[in-house]
């Protein structure tokens, strides 16, 4: 029985902020409640893609997934575990925007057996935060902080933003240690603000916001395990790391992506169309596109060297039936050349260049 990892799109925040998906936005209860039947209707029916698999893990996020209520969520959650097949030890782990985190969601979220928690921590300046437009203060950051160290969570991610304009390494630093004073944080994923080139923020500033996280974070015990994401030892996100290492992902929800048995399937980005026809597959799906070996071996080179393990020959050619070398000679030999990826013992693993420049690499990879 071969494995997958699922993802569910919750496309609702409480305010939409600077720089967000531009498929994520604020909802009322009528839509909230039509959404949720819509995946109802869509995971009954999704039984082809999961016949004969095992579900590994189950992320519920895309905005803030806590904006649900426990209840609804329990639901949803019943409806997977009624219909499919469930690993002994499912990663559970859900979306959460800081001032959700009070006592009644975290009492539901713990009903809901969730295991680990993502929490969008951005950054501890209020000023930065009013820039990014946020629906949280500080105050909001680290009142959810503390209410999941009061319900004992031990597997909790802070997503942490870097290059805001304005923002120093000072007051990057507070935003890391802000976080770290949870002593249930297990897990940092650094996320560079997208606008950044276009409002003043170098390239180069942002290098060394990053480079200077790393070194912090490793002294604090963090190891960088792939690129932007950081974690104590036993806690890095399986999610992520399973479908790295090119394990068939099944999305559900507006927009989804999966990739099954060499097919990548995207769902339809019009919210309206998904409440319709949710459960049709023919019908919300915008995009089937069957990949052939090159197309395959692409992107498990570019999956794979997100992660800081990389690929070996071996690994490669058990796969595909032959050497990363033959297959991709000239994508290697320049990536080897920019210093972004070295080579030992017939490994190809990412500079630590490499897993900032995870982008280029990409590019790369499918441009030849």
């Amino acid at each position: 029985m071969s494995s997958v990892t699922v993802f569910v799109n919750i496309p609702f925040c409480i305010r939409r902020r600077r720089g967000e998906s531009s498929h994520i936005r604020p909802a009322g209860k009528e839509t909230r409640n039509a959404y949720l039947e819509a995946l109802e209707r869509e995971i009954d029916h999704a039984g082809e893609l999961l016949e004969g698999k095992t579900v590994q893990s189950i992320y519920v996020g895309g905005g803030a997934a806590t904006v649900l209520s426990p209840d609804k969520l329990a639901r949803l959650l019943l409806r997977f575990k009624r219909a499919y097949q469930m690993a002994e030890y499912l990663e559970l782990t859900i979306a959460a925007a800081p001032e959700t985190l009070v006592s009644p969601c975290l009492s539901g979220l713990n009903m809901c057996n969730f295991n680990r928690i993502s929490v969008e921590a951005l950054c501890a300046s209020d000023k930065m935060l009013d820039y990014l437009g946020t629906s949280y203060r500080l105050a909001d950051l680290e009142d959810g902080l503390t209410m999941l160290g009061m319900f004992n969570y031990r597997n909790v991610n802070a997503d942490v933003m870097y290059g805001i304009p304005g923002q120093t390494k000072a007051t990057l630093r507070n935003s890391l240690v802000t976080c770290l004073a949870l002593p249930a944080l297990s897990h940092i994923t650094l996320k560079r603000f997208e606008l950044s080139e276009q409002e003043g923020v170098s390239a180069e500033e942002c290098r060394d916001q990053y480079r200077y996280s790393l070194e912090y974070l490793k002294g604090k015990g963090f190891c960088q395990y792939a690129a932007g994401h950081f974690a104590k030892k036993g806690y890095e996100s399986r999610h992520f790391y399973y479908t790295s290492q090119g394990m068939d992902h099944i999305g559900f929800g507006v927009g989804a992506k999966s990739y099954v048995d060499g097919y990548g399937i995207t769902n339809t980005t019009d919210l309206a169309k998904y409440l319709k026809w949710a459960g049709q597959y023919e019908e919300i799906t915008e995009n089937v596109l069957y990949l052939d070996e090159k197309a395959r071996q692409k992107r498990f080179a570019a999956l794979r060297l997100q992660l800081a393990e990389g690929f070996s020959e071996e690994e490669f050619a058990a796969r595909f039936g032959e050497g990363a070398g033959a297959a991709m000679g000239p994508s290697l030999q320049l990536l080897l050349k920019q210093s972004f990826i070295s080579c030992l013992d017939g490994r190809y693993v990412p500079t630590e260049e490499g897993l900032f420049h995870i982008d280029e690499i990409q590019k790369v990879i499918f441009a030849n």
